[in-house]
């Protein structure tokens, strides 16, 4: 599998590389293109390789094809460098002991960390400060490994802004591990990573807003998820309203209370113990992703406002999407969700299960074949379907859809649907 993910991306790199910095999403400002090429944000990276597509667009790796994003969701490059400082750091010498030296000379000024080809193994959480470029020399060129002992985060941010991790593979060794977690911070890229083996997540993002993974790879997981985003967990799981939620984390600067504005694009994520992405976040596009033989392909509870778009949902053993609540709060009602032209085949469930209190479920013109129940299950939500498409013939276990009018029927009108507004804003920050 990891052969056949780097064979896609080779074809594809010379053209996001030369059109990186001609965009016309609005992503990146014309006054800042000559400094962040000179620091290396829009360039190639260190070993040569960049991005496949354009900023403000996205790889469908089931295609092999560069599509537009439908929102400017996660990371602000803008913003990055407003806060950034060219200072670089080398990484001289592949021990934790000198990896922590170098993250603590960076501290507080920020910086471009560079790291050599070479495995780096660590025992303790490296903590990564504001402002920082923390870039390997490519995937499988520059490994971090965790100690036999390890256990913890082999990355974090935390209570940090202005982050950007890429170009390296962390090996969690089986251990009682997460590979990347950033919590408390605004402001973060994840690109051109791979993260696997690790005991628990491989990549995870906690009272967070404006992160972006995308082009990566999170796999091997053997507890839980490739991606995860959780702010609060049920203390009990018989009394669902007592949480593990700290009420203050939206003091806790630049942390929010509830996970918000981020986008996951063009990442596989397989093998993984429970899910490929559990997300609870809200305002967020995935799109483009490849998610294979996890135990379930994806959830998305408690959150609102998401377009799930041109993912595959492949082999996973259970189903293939779910939207609904765990946390019974009205505000964190799970509503205002499309899932759009996405391939759902050979999942051992229903392809897509949405289940009450959930509301304004748009489900339009996705692919189903061969999921072992190959029919949607509606369990007492309002969703909406378009006319012609695999929907309007399909199986339904539970509610009958609603026939949703055709200017709802493409992603750019549904888009347009949710626009933010005041309407909106207890959902931002309850």
């Amino acid at each position: 599998m990891n052969q056949l993910f780097f064979v896609l991306f080779v074809p594809l790199i010379l053209v996001g590389s030369l059109s990186f910095i001609s965009t016309d999403s609005g992503y990146l400002h014309l006054e800042n293109s000559i400094q962040a090429s000179r620091v290396g944000l829009n360039g190639p990276s260190q070993d040569g390789s960049g991005n496949p597509c354009p900023e403000g667009q996205f790889l469908d790796i089931a295609q092999s094809t560069c599509f537009p994003l439908a929102k400017n969701f996660g990371f602000q490059l803008d913003e990055f460098v407003g806060a950034f400082e060219n200072r670089i750091f080398n990484l001289d010498e592949c021990t934790g002991t000198a990896l922590d030296e170098l993250l603590d000379e960076m501290t507080p000024t920020g910086g471009t960390a560079l790291l050599p080809e070479c495995v780096i193994e660590i025992d303790h959480s490296m903590t990564i400060p504001s402002n920082v470029i923390f870039q390997g020399s490519g995937i499988d060129k520059t490994t971090l490994v965790a100690s036999p002992d390890f256990t913890g985060n082999m990355l974090r941010g935390k209570e940090a802004e202005n982050i950007i991790i890429r170009d390296l593979t962390l090996d969690g060794m089986g251990t009682d591990s997460t590979g990347i977690v950033v919590w408390y911070v605004r402001n973060v890229l994840i690109e051109r990573v791979r993260v696997h083996h690790n005991g628990d997540n491989g990549i995870t993002f906690r009272y967070a807003t404006q992160i972006t993974v995308r082009y990566s790879e999170s796999h091997d997981h053997t507890r839980w998820h490739g991606i995860n985003s959780k702010d609060c967990f049920p203390d009990n799981e018989n009394v669902p309203d007592l949480e593990e939620c700290r009420e203050d984390a939206g003091e806790t600067s630049p942390g929010v209370l509830w996970s918000r504005d981020y986008a996951l694009y063009s990442n596989r994520l397989y093998n993984n113990g429970e899910y490929g992405i559990n997300a609870h976040a809200s305002f967020g596009e995935i799109a483009g992703n490849l998610v294979e033989n996890n135990l379930y392909g994806s959830k998305f509870p408690d959150a609102s406002f998401l377009w799930i778009h041109q993912n595959r949902f492949a082999q996973n053993h259970l189903w293939g999407t779910r939207s609904y609540n765990t946390l019974d709060r009205s505000a964190r009602l799970a509503k205002d969700v499309v899932f759009y032209q996405n391939q759902f085949e050979e999942n051992g469930d229903y392809p897509i299960r949405v289940t009450n209190p959930a509301q304004s479920i748009f489900i339009i013109d996705n692919q189903y074949q061969n999921n072992s129940e190959n029919r949607l299950r509606i369990d007492d939500v309002t969703t909406f379907i378009c006319p012609d498409t695999a929907e309007s013939s399909l199986e339904v276990d539970g509610d009958a859809p609603q026939t949703a009018t055709l200017d709802q029927c493409t992603l750019a009108n549904i888009a347009e649907l949710f626009e933010l507004s005041t309407l909106y804003l207890p959902y931002i920050n309850p």
